[in-house]
């Protein structure tokens, strides 16, 4: 008998000779050498690099870093009714293999895996296919150049060249196959199998396998080494054959592979990325009839349908075999934090549209395993949206705390509860995986004994490859295993929902505990993600006008596509390569601009025409800032030069009502005095008196009006500018670390400051900070007459890296908790951090605002285009800026020019806040030549209950009427009257996929409506 010591070297020894023959399993009957393809077909440009070599970073070939190559193959009468297939010479790290130029797979030499997976052998020819000649192309993609993803990690710019020689054609050996799968199972089992006696009993049960199998096969007869796995088999076999007892626990598989439709390459390769992965399921579909696949993103459906059209029919026909499952929810897998909510609806009543055309049902479930924190706005949203379902698991990802559930009831800020667990994902089907994920991963035992785990390998495409596959069928049943049965998402899901027991209830926002950096890396990327939701907004509205009026509209869905496809979770978070980053600068930019054209397009006429205002938002307006060029039109103005340089007029005395548009014409002009008084040290407004500090920051602010200062000078000052080092343990791009927020502190970067423009509606003073020997901020600080806001507009000059930088506000409110706006809403989080949760919580989501109130009086930071801010007790801090280099070495380089703003109230409300949140995003727009005056100053609809908030008109999906979608926004359950100001035929509840519910009754051009807190209602009209 040998010592547990001493076995422990069998067991080594045994997992080594897996290994062995785990090689032997195909083999090698001919070479089929692989020559450039110099069709036109296949090249735009010609090479630069000999014939038969790629090289990474190369740009050639018609597509990024491919080359083409072909070869062919005859199968001779030997061959007849055998199975063929091919492996890997030489080759790329991932290729497309085209069998008789039909897409048949994913494929790469078998020492290049990273997280593709082991795709290194394909089937080229059925055993049932007559024995004719072969063709085989292979599209090769050597891999974008990139400097990586961690903060220290040395740049990965690829010189070496891959070269292609040729692929072999192989036989498969059963025998070994069937040898080396038992193996696999019976050594995993005896590592991780629960039952100390039966791991025993595989023990003896091994030690008879070491005996008879040959260690290095090689280097004996192929009869020996051959007879000895016929004896291993024949011992292995009761074992595997063995069965669970009935109530053994299970886990539902399904094979997937997680598809970044941008990341360390750009959205071109994703398309080939998809085409090699769903074309390698179709081929192991062919060859395991019970293989299930599961695919999220229904844009990369477009993306075969337009590309790979036999392809994507092929993944069609499974579809119909229900094996095939095409569910998500979404069009692209979007981030969920910085997003607008009109923009996740958009998200799904895209992706439910277009897998209704293609599938003929809607998806039932929203995948989204990988994105940086989950909003508590996303229950109601599902829900409304079709969806039942949501998993994830990215939350297993936090580096403090572990989620508490992994199957769990999800309620969001409405109360609306949505059905939730977290799966498995880039992991294989193997008895190790699943004993430790079901045991070790499952915390509440008593509420499920099961969980779904989706195999393959992913983040670039790839999926389950051959091995993964065969695993898979053979683990069925296995004792000492728990029980794994193919299952698509959404049965697993209805199954699971109706046999849990207690689930436990989550209450708020999924928040993840890592990537708090992605709030903020690349200004420029989230920017244009707020204004071109915005402009799409305003040009939606705009078609409502021409719409009522009998005009032509335009359509929006280009621009809306890419700007859904640019809210993927690594474009909008700017964790990306700098080529993605660009292509993203350059789209957006272009939709804010073509969204703006299309917006003046609908009111104004060619000839010389009134100047006309449009207010975009459900209320009144009372100010705006205006082209210098019309300042004559409205007397209460004053000219200011803003930070951008140009000179414009700022207007109050408007009386712009909401949604609408004017031409009023006021010319009686009056210049009074200024209303403010300087002396280098001290301001006095009408509003506030404030005190400088000599570090440029306010030292003293006194509300005149509330009899409160909002800060004494005594910690951390109002607009306090805060530049700290910054680089993360991991994930340069992503990630804050709180060791750099216990770092804050206001440092005296101040170099001068002058009048920019004072009078009687606002006094500026623009302010010069020198940030390093390479950066510098120009900076307007903004005060009003008659607002209790300061607003500061920005321009920093930003050459730094691995540096954040921040605006500082330690405000004297005692609160013990902050409001920060989400979508359709807001959340209240905790300053104080009581507990490891709360301090986890150290660098959070706001949108237009963050709040701190007390009942009576409070103070709001809102901002125009920034996401994250850290909160520490009364100290508040917004991310303006953060230059991490990896993946892109830019970081943030360049000029950006932002704004936010403080202002104090007297308790939070929608007029105190929310409001004001709003005006500072939605700029009144004006038109220089218009047509006519669709409204004349008259609202197109109002409500009476101001807290009942318009966010979107638009078009309805089917141009029959006008969709009109609001939230109750205070957090209060709220009755109100809606009025429509233009003939009303009918109007009828909707969800938000747009499917009529049920009719509500007009009176007088009225309906009568109630929302709950938060609650996000839908409505169509026809006119």
């Amino acid at each position: 008998m040998l010592l547990d010591k001493q076995f422990d070297s069998v067991l080594k020894k045994l997992d080594r000779i897996e290994i062995t023959y785990d090689e032997m399993i195909f083999k090698k009957i001919s070479e089929v050498p692989m020559v450039l393809a110099q069709t036109k077909e296949h090249f735009r440009k010609t090479p630069t690099l000999p014939y038969n070599e790629i090289k990474a970073g190369t740009d050639w070939g018609g597509s990024d870093i491919t080359g083409w190559f072909k070869g062919s193959f005859t199968p001779d009468k030997t061959l007849e009714n055998t199975d063929l297939y091919i492996c890997a010479l030489t080759g790329a790290l991932e290729n497309l293999l085209f069998i008789d130029d039909f897409p048949s797979g994913v494929y790469a030499h078998k020492i290049i895996e990273q997280s593709r997976g082991n795709h290194h052998t394909l089937r080229l020819k059925h055993k049932d296919a007559p024995n004719q000649k072969i063709h085989i192309s292979i599209e090769a993609y050597c891999w974008h150049d990139g400097v990586g993803t961690q903060p220290f990690a040395d740049p990965d710019l690829d010189d070496k060249i891959v070269t292609y020689t040729g692929v072999w054609v192989c036989l498969q050996d059963e025998l070994v196959k069937d040898f080396v799968f038992k193996l696999r199972i019976v050594n995993q089992l005896e590592k991780f199998c629960k039952d100390d006696f039966y791991r025993a009993q595989l023990q003896n049960s091994l030690w008879e396998v070491f005996q008879v199998v040959h260690q290095k096969p090689h280097e004996c007869e192929e009869f020996e080494w051959r007879s000895g796995i016929e004896k291993a088999i024949d011992i292995l076999t009761p074992i595997v054959e063995t069965k669970n007892a009935p109530i053994a626990p299970s886990v539902g598989i399904i094979g997937h592979s997680h598809m970044d439709t941008a990341w360390q390459w750009t959205i071109d390769e994703t398309i080939r990325k998809c085409a090699r992965t769903y074309s390698n399921v179709i081929s192991l579909m062919e060859q395991y009839p019970d293989y299930m696949f599961m695919q999220s993103s229904a844009y990369h459906g477009q993306m075969m349908k337009d590309n790979y059209p036999a392809l994507f029919q092929k993944m069609k026909d499974r579809v119909c075999e229900g094996r095939y499952e095409p569910n998500g929810g979404v069009w692209v897998e979007c981030d969920c934090n910085l997003v607008s909510g009109e923009s996740l609806i958009r998200q799904f009543l895209k992706g439910q549209q277009w897998t209704k055309q293609n599938y003929g049902y809607l998806s039932d479930v929203f995948w989204l395993p990988d994105t940086f924190g989950y909003s508590a706005a996303l229950p109601q949203i599902l829900k409304k949206c079709g969806i039942n379902y949501f998993l994830t698991t990215k939350l297993m990802w936090n580096e403090t705390n572990a989620f508490p559930y992994e199957t769990f009831s999800w309620k969001g800020i409405d109360a609306t509860e949505v059905f939730s667990h977290f799966n498995d994902i880039h992991c294989k089907p193997d008895p190790q995986t699943l004993i430790t994920n079901l045991y070790n991963r499952t915390k509440a035992k008593r509420v499920s004994q099961t969980r779904l785990m989706s195999y393959g390998f992913g983040d670039g495409g790839g999926g389950p490859s051959y091995d993964l596959v065969e695993m898979a069928s053979r683990v069925k049943d296995v004792y000492g295993c728990p029980k794994a049965t193919y299952t698509t998402v959404s049965n697993f899901m209805k199954t699971l929902q109706s046999s849990v027991k207690n689930p436990p209830l989550y209450s708020g926002e999924l928040y993840l505990e890592l990537h708090r950096g992605a709030l903020t890396s690349i200004h420029k990327i989230k920017k244009n993600n707020r204004k071109a939701e915005i402009a799409i907004h305003d040009l939606e509205l705009a078609n409502v006008f021409a719409f009522l009026n009998d005009k032509p509209t335009i359509d929006t869905s280009d621009l809306i596509n890419t700007m859904l496809i640019n809210q993927f979770h690594d474009i909008l978070p700017g964790t990306s390569i700098a080529k993605v980053n660009e292509q993203s600068k350059i789209e957006m930019t272009q939709v804010i601009k073509s969204a703006e054209h299309d917006f003046e397009k609908l009111f104004a006429c060619d000839k010389s025409g009134e100047m006309g205002l449009v207010n975009t938002l459900p209320w009144e307006r009372s100010s705006a800032y205006l082209p210098l060029d019309i300042n004559h039109k409205y007397s209460n103005n004053q000219i200011v030069k803003r930070i951008d340089g140009e000179p414009c007029t700022y207007v109050e005395g408007l009386s712009l009502k909401g949604l609408s548009v004017s031409n009023t014409d006021k010319k009686c002009r009056i210049e009074p005095q200024s209303v403010f008084i300087y002396d280098d040290v001290t301001l006095d407004t009408p509003i506030y008196h404030v005190t400088f500090h000599e570090n440029g920051s306010i030292k003293y602010l006194f509300d005149k009006v509330a009899k409160r200062s909002l800060s004494n000078g005594d910690g951390l000052c109002l607009n306090s500018i805060i530049m700290v080092e910054d680089v993360p343990k991991s994930w340069d791009s992503w990630d804050i670390d709180a060791d750099v927020i216990a770092t804050l502190k206001a440092e005296n970067y101040f170099v001068s400051r002058e009048i920019a423009g004072d009078g009687h509606l606002q006094f500026r003073l623009r302010s010069n900070y020198r940030l390093s020997a390479k950066s510098s901020i120009v900076q307007d600080m903004v005060f009003y007459a008659n607002k209790h806001q300061i607003d500061f507009e920005t321009k920093v000059s930003w050459n730094e890296t691995h540096r954040l930088l921040k605006a500082g506000f330690e405000l004297d409110i005692n609160a013990p908790k902050a409001r920060h706006e989400i979508q359709f809403g807001y959340i209240e989080r905790q300053i104080d951090k009581n507990n490891c949760y709360e301090k986890a919580m150290f660098e959070v989501l706001n949108h237009k605002y963050t709040d701190f109130s007390e009942l009576k009086f409070g103070a709001t930071i809102l901002n125009d285009c920034k996401y994250g801010i850290s909160v520490d007790s009364n100290k508040f801090a917004l991310s303006l800026l953060k230059s991490g280099t990896h993946p892109d070495p830019s970081g943030d380089n360049g000029i950006h020019t932002f704004t936010y703003s403080l202002l104090t109230h007297h308790g939070f409300s929608f007029e105190n806040v929310i409001k004001p949140a709003y005006e500072l995003n939605y700029p009144v727009r004006f038109v220089k030549n218009l047509l006519e005056c669709p409204t004349d100053n008259t609202s197109i609809m109002e409500c009476d209950a101001n807290n009942i908030l318009f966010e979107t008109l638009k078009i309805s999906e089917d141009e029959t009427g006008i969709i009109l979608r609001m939230y109750e926004c205070e957090g209060s359950g709220t009755h109100g009257n809606i009025t429509f100001h233009f003939p009303v035929k009918k109007v009828y509840n909707t969800d938000m996929l747009e499917t009529v519910c049920d009719e509500l009754e007009v009176s007088d051009n009225t309906i009568p409506i109630y929302l709950k807190a938060f609650e996000i209602r839908t409505i169509k009209i026809l006119k």
